[in-house]
């Protein structure tokens, strides 16, 4: 190529570009294309997409997309969330044994063997202290009421008695650990799903997640342990751990201090101003309802405490670990103002706030899986966890 066919400076200088206009948009747009890529702010074209509605075998890609990202080193955690997000969630409790853990921040070899061994030690310090007569927990005499949300099957409750008090804490987590919402999966779905010694073993790792003054027992709490048991394998030393990085440091922290002050707070102070934003219409009949009496058991359990399918609990569990700790919020306000499930509650006649209050606590019963077709008849009305989860990112 002969010099002159180069652009030379005369040209430069009075502003000319040595390649035509369309040339440069083209490059500069696959300059920002590729950095929004890079920063996973948009999703590579190339790459499997995370929307199998096409694909009547959607699930058997996923699998296979899920286990290429667990195979990588290191793993990409925000495509290993957008996953955990995405429709199906994480699909296996093998696939949630190792990613659960690589959500809440932790190395599962480093941790688990030494919190073993710390418990160890606290147990030998406690034998003697556990073999005393139990005290009546409905007759305390200590002078400290727990803060309560009733419930017409539970008591959630955040109980004021610290750790070094014990037995109190200690009793009720084995009574709660015995009727955890695990034990409904082989009354409602496969039969022997739940092992029969998984009282014992929730009681385990809820007395190791307990270990500190700082941190109380709330009934509630059994039944998210024990969903994230189950799923784990019954891997006590594995779901301890993860518990102390999911719930102790973000999730739950708050639910776990003396009381529910700060959740109930919160609770008031966003969730009716969110549901006019969404739907000024349910907005209008909510406006009498107690809403943070309401949403507090949600909150607190994950929803798990109505939802008896092992895998629409699984589901929840998938979204809101690898989701920000507020998302269970927004998801309330996603279920109350879902078009579908705001239906029965906008044709209700008595606009009562306790008979609204006893409608509105059943609809997480509503929460259906994933893997099923949504059901809508006069009887009973079931929609997909991802319905709700994508709304629920939406107003997020």
């Amino acid at each position: 190529m002969m010099a002159s066919e180069y652009p030379t400076s005369s040209s430069s200088s009075q502003g000319e570009s040595p390649f035509p206009w369309h040339w440069n948009l083209a490059y500069l747009f696959q300059f920002f294309e590729s950095l929004l890529i890079a920063l996973r702010i948009i999703r590579d074209p190339n790459s499997l997409p995370l929307t199998y509605t096409e694909d009547p075998n959607w699930h058997l890609a996923k699998q296979r997309r899920i286990q290429f990202c667990l195979e990588q080193n290191p793993v990409h955690l925000w495509e290993l969330r957008e996953l955990a997000l995405s429709k199906g969630g994480l699909l296996t409790s093998e696939a949630r044994k190792r990613a659960w853990p690589l959500l809440v921040g932790f190395d599962v070899e480093d941790k688990t063997e030494r919190f073993d061994d710390d418990y160890d030690d606290v147990d030998d310090d406690d034998t003697e202290e556990d073999q005393n007569p139990i005290p009546d927990l409905q007759n305390e005499s200590s002078g400290q009421s727990p803060t309560s949300v009733v419930d017409s099957d539970t008591i959630f409750t955040s109980s004021s008695v610290s750790v070094s008090t014990r037995n109190p804490e200690l009793e009720l987590i084995r009574r709660d650990s015995n009727r955890s919402v695990i034990f409904q999966y082989n009354k409602h779905y496969e039969k022997n799903t739940t092992p029969e010694n998984a009282g014992e073993q929730l009681t385990t790792v809820l007395e190791k997640v307990v270990t500190d003054q700082k941190h109380h027992y709330y009934q509630g709490l059994h039944d998210v342990v024990g969903v994230l048991l189950h799923n784990l394998e019954y891997d006590t030393g594995l779901t301890a751990e993860l518990v102390q990085h999911a719930v102790l440091q973000s999730h739950f922290r708050d639910a776990m201090r003396e009381n529910f002050s700060n959740v109930t707070w919160l609770l008031n102070l966003l969730m009716l101003p969110l549901v006019e934003q969404i739907d000024k219409h349910v907005h209008y009949v909510l406006q009498e309802v107690d809403l943070a009496s309401l949403c507090l058991p949600w909150v607190i359990t994950w929803f798990t405490h109505d939802v008896f399918h092992p895998d629409t609990a699984a589901r929840l569990a998938d979204a809101f670990m690898a989701g920000h700790p507020l998302l269970p919020l927004y998801f309330g306000v996603a279920l109350l103002t879902h078009p579908v499930l705001k239906q029965e509650l906008l044709q209700h006649e008595d606009y009562d706030p306790a008979s609204l209050f006893v409608l509105l606590k059943k609809l997480p019963r509503s929460i259906g899986s994933d893997m099923a077709s949504r059901h809508n008849n006069a009887c009973h009305r079931r929609v997909p966890v991802q319905e709700i989860l994508e709304d629920a990112l939406g107003i997020l």
